[in-house]
């Protein structure tokens, strides 16, 4: 039946390409990595149903870009005729790059009833800052360090339901003297209070000029430090939203 009829668009999408997030070697040992998280459109213009069963992710080489194996994802996504339906990574779907990064994403998705698969395929180019300076700041402050104290992040680990694919997760650590070992917590603290922790009260910057698009700060701190409230208002907690580009 040959490839069913898909319209296939992908985010981020930045200057005609797909875009990744280049990251910083985790230590001065390894080398510098990327990061690519996808969201699909997927829009069926078939007369009928169809069944997305696989989405296939390859990588072209090119010049001195690095290379990179293919990625299956095994999906069951139904769309009826003429309607759309989106698809995007979670942590466990995130691929690593190298980094320089492959030049070219070639997209394949497989379809119940098909014997070939839609496919596309897209430049692939690092994220860079809309800002003036082309950069971002890191929205936190050394000055309100402790002498033991600094800054860690987590990438690639976070949940995404398709906008915050490219969350950093930040914290507070110092080296706890008596057990020897790196800590988010205060010496002698169990965790069970919010001040317990070291990245408590610390203050928060924005990374670029821009515009406040949203805004919340009206939900109680955490009542159960060190785990996810029981009840959910508003994922995002309190926050305050900033568009620096498009």
């Amino acid at each position: 039946m040959g490839a069913p009829n898909l319209t296939i668009t992908v985010e981020p999408f930045e200057l005609s390409s797909v875009a990744f997030l280049p990251l910083a070697a985790k230590t001065n040992h390894d080398t510098a990595i990327a990061q690519l998280a996808l969201k699909l459109s997927i829009k069926n213009n078939e007369a009928k149903k169809v069944r997305v069963d696989l989405i296939h992710v390859s990588f072209k080489k090119s010049g001195a870009s690095g290379s990179a194996g293919p990625k299956d994802f095994s999906v069951k996504l139904k769309i009826p005729a003429g309607a759309s339906t989106d698809w995007w990574n979670d942590p466990d779907k995130n691929i690593i790059l190298p980094f320089p990064a492959p030049a070219v994403i070639e997209l394949a998705l497989s379809c119940d009833g098909f014997d070939k698969p839609a496919t596309v395929a897209f430049p692939l180019l690092a994220h860079k800052s809309p800002t003036s300076a082309g950069s971002y700041h890191f929205p936190a402050n050394a000055t309100e360090l402790r002498g033991d104290e600094y800054w860690q992040g987590a990438s690639s680990a976070h949940w995404s339901g398709g906008d915050q694919l490219f969350a950093y997760d930040l914290n507070v650590a110092g080296w706890d003297s008596t057990n020897h070992t790196w800590t988010n917590l205060l010496p002698g603290k169990k965790g069970d209070k919010n001040a317990d922790y070291r990245v408590y009260g610390k203050s928060i910057y924005a990374m670029a000029d821009g515009t406040v698009v949203d805004f919340r700060s009206d939900l109680p701190d955490n009542p159960n430090p060190g785990s996810f409230p029981a009840t959910v208002i508003d994922y995002a907690g309190n926050h305050f939203y900033l568009q620096h580009g498009d």
